[in-house]
């Protein structure tokens, strides 16, 4: 039953991913608004809800080490796994205003966690200022999505902000057609986006829950199988809508997808369960754990930098940092 789990819990990720970035992709062409945008919201905040549902769950439990554990092994399998994987699939461009904006955000929220750690614990008050700043975050990115949004009047064939408009928009409309569509056929489109969101937190869900049941009979310790299969289980949901954009070209959700999903994880997944019961962090978390979400967080931001757009060559070298930083927790 256990396999029967985990394999249903696969199908379900690999359906749930495509309608959602179908949908998300469609609602970005209707209404003008950046793919990059819908990545950042609707998208990382449908793929980030196990992280956040376990980490609550876990906190309440008194389980702590699993809402630490689940929040950083998921970042970095976000960065090194999930990017990685999508690199190797399709070297994945990247606009220079998401460099310029949302990558500091994410290493600007990387660091806070990281100083509001320092002294071994992360209590309540600092979880709502984690919560504060998720808010913040959430209010900068709308408000951008009203700056990109393309007027009436506008082009044909770019945004207001100079943005070439994706394959999605293309082929949707949203630079072929002056009017958006009919708001009929954007509730369709938001039903599939939320169609999509249920099969992926199911099948998270049976992922998490069959991997655990087989770890605990190697008798693993709690923080380890948080943060390596408790964290793949719940970045599942990340990695099966990455590499369903990157097959269908939608880079800008992709990169928006991840960037927002460790984001959302940092300031939101931490700063829930931080609120409910204060999170202690041991040294060694402090020393070696945070430090590899950032080490990596900043080895995409120049990855991406460096040709404006993450090729194989830097995929597979992101793989190899996630399995580096297995390797050390297995060994």
């Amino acid at each position: 039953m256990t396999f029967l789990y985990l394999t249903l819990g696969l199908i379900a990720l690999s359906w749930g991913a495509e309608w959602l970035v179908r949908g998300a992709s469609r609602i970005a062409a209707s209404l003008r608004i950046s793919p990059l945008v819908i990545g950042l919201t609707v998208v990382a905040f449908g793929t980030s809800m196990p992280e956040m549902v376990a980490g609550a769950v876990a906190a309440w439990t008194g389980n702590t080490d699993i809402v630490l554990g689940n929040v950083l092994g998921s970042n970095i399998a976000n960065i090194g796994l999930i990017l990685g994987i999508a690199a190797l699939l399709r070297p994945i461009p990247v606009h220079l205003r998401t460099l310029q904006r949302e990558m500091p955000l994410m290493l600007a929220a990387t660091v806070l966690v990281y100083l509001l750690a320092r002294n071994g614990e992360i209590g309540r008050v600092a979880g709502v200022v984690l919560l504060v700043a998720l808010l913040g975050f959430t209010w900068m990115t709308l408000r951008w999505a009203r700056g990109e949004t393309e007027p009436e009047t506008g082009s044909a064939t770019e945004s207001t902000t100079g943005r070439p408009v994706t394959a999605a928009g293309e082929s949707e409309g949203a630079a072929t057609a002056p009017e958006r569509r009919p708001p009929a056929h954007l509730g369709i489109e938001c039903g599939r986006v939320l169609v999509g969101l249920v099969g992926l937190g199911v099948g998270a869900q049976l992922l998490v829950g069959s991997a655990l049941q087989l770890a605990r009979q190697f008798g693993v310790s709690e923080f380890v199988i948080s943060v390596s299969l408790v964290a793949l289980g719940t970045s599942l949901p990340e990695l099966a809508t990455s590499v369903v954009a990157a097959l269908r070209g939608e880079t800008d959700v992709l990169v928006g997808n991840i960037v927002g999903s460790n984001i959302f994880n940092l300031l939101g997944a931490l700063g829930v369960g931080a609120v409910i019961r204060p999170l202690p962090v041991s040294g060694e978390i402090v020393a070696f754990d945070i430090p590899a979400v950032l080490l990596l967080s900043i080895a995409m931001t120049l990855g991406l930098g460096l040709h404006r757009a993450m090729v194989r060559w830097e995929g597979a070298l992101l793989l190899a940092g996630y399995a580096a930083y297995i390797g050390r927790l297995v060994l």
